[in-house]
């Protein structure tokens, strides 16, 4: 599973949008290869990116969260 941290920034009913920052030490990093987060940062072409998901958890704006996906829905 890759996972990767984030703050809750907008709430829109029973979703939540979270923010992500790229950490700038990934582009250095020897693992990059490897590395879940390397492969979700080369998907995008900034640092801060912002996803909408799901929020039965009822997470709050400001909120710290952690976001996971399977290796396998990544590819699809």
């Amino acid at each position: 599973m890759i996972e990767e941290s984030g703050t809750v920034v907008a709430e829109i009913d029973d979703a939540v949008w979270v923010q992500t920052i790229r950490q700038s030490t990934c582009g250095s990093c020897s693992a990059r290869k490897g590395c879940g987060q390397g492969a979700l940062a080369s998907m995008t072409d900034g640092r801060a990116n912002q996803v909408r998901v799901h929020n039965p958890l009822g997470a709050r704006v400001g909120d710290q969260v952690t976001l996971g996906i399977e290796e396998s829905q990544l590819l699809k």
